[in-house]
């Protein structure tokens, strides 16, 4: 008798074992199920920002070309200066519609990211799977029509490298699974696009911007302080300016920051592992773009 009450005494313990790992997978697989809406979130945060900048990096570069038109006008002889401003103002154009199909690019990013955090919270995942594919194709041609449309492009794709292979974790939400292990590495490599597109356009900004300062240096305080004329009211305030512009240079880098951290954690999202930490970073860059385009706007 003792020996059948200690062989059911084992057999409940290893049952009791076996139930408490179960419920301990589960609750680690719900916990980062969950994950998915707080880093949609972000995301959302991010492709808006995003947005934002590219818009803006559109403004400085129109500001920036309109101070260079206005400086060479006076050493160009009328037929001359119509050559130049068009010249000036097609190769605008181009550049206007590169950073249009990048907004696009981020916007897709977003409901891709906005569609998994549904899939991982719908009790019918498979309907949804087949928009964050469609999603996930429409990135991916968009950027392969991007990286032909010009030499630019080109030159952002050649600078993003080899993504390592991406090991998904495993999720209660099998679709969701399933959707990060056929597209999870198409979706890194576009993000590794967008780090490499935020670079080029924050350098473009930072050039537009030391380029912009320069001239108006020259325009609104040098040339006033060297002339034998009263020094204009607001002399000061544009001097001010000028060091208030080196710190908005100094910004760029830590918005340039952004797309980097977000495919980070992108993959740590996927392979399980995205921490609260991780998401607290990426965060704290996208406040920084924020930061920068307020500043923009107040100078």
């Amino acid at each position: 008798m003792a020996r059948i009450l200690a062989l059911i005494m084992n057999n409940r313990i290893l049952a009791m074992t076996a139930i408490s790992v179960t419920l301990s997978l589960n609750a680690c697989t719900t916990h980062r199920t969950a994950q998915f809406g707080d880093f949609a979130k972000a995301g959302a945060e991010y492709a808006d920002a995003m947005s934002s900048l590219t818009a803006e990096a559109g403004n400085t570069a129109i500001d920036t070309d309109s101070d260079i038109l206005l400086l060479m006008r006076e050493r160009l002889s009328r037929p001359e200066r119509q050559q130049h401003y068009r010249e000036h103002t097609s190769a605008l154009k181009g550049l206007l519609a590169q950073q249009q199909e990048l907004k696009r690019h981020t916007i897709l990013l977003k409901n891709y990211f906005l569609t998994l955090a549904r899939m991982a919270g719908s009790d019918t995942p498979e309907r949804l799977g087949k928009e964050a594919r469609r999603l996930a194709e429409s990135i991916s041609a968009l950027s392969a029509g991007m990286g032909n449309a010009s030499s630019g492009n080109s030159a952002i794709a050649a600078s993003a490298g080899t993504v390592t292979p991406l090991v998904v974790a495993a999720f209660r939400q099998k679709a969701l699974e399933e959707e990060l292990r056929s597209n999870g590495p198409t979706i890194e490599r576009e993000l590794e696009l967008q780090q490499a597109a935020l670079q080029a356009i924050s350098g473009q900004m930072r050039a537009d911007i030391a380029a912009s300062a320069g001239i108006q240096e020259y325009a609104l305080v040098m040339k006033p302080y060297d002339a034998n004329l009263p020094i204009p009211e607001n002399w000061k305030i544009s001097r001010r300016q000028l060091f208030e512009t080196n710190r908005t240079i100094e910004s760029i880098d830590a918005a340039a920051a952004a797309a980097g951290k977000l495919r980070k954690s992108f993959r740590a999202l996927a392979e399980g592992t995205l921490t609260v930490s991780d998401l607290d970073d990426l965060l704290h860059d996208i406040d920084a773009i924020g930061g920068l385009l307020a500043h923009q706007k107040r100078g």
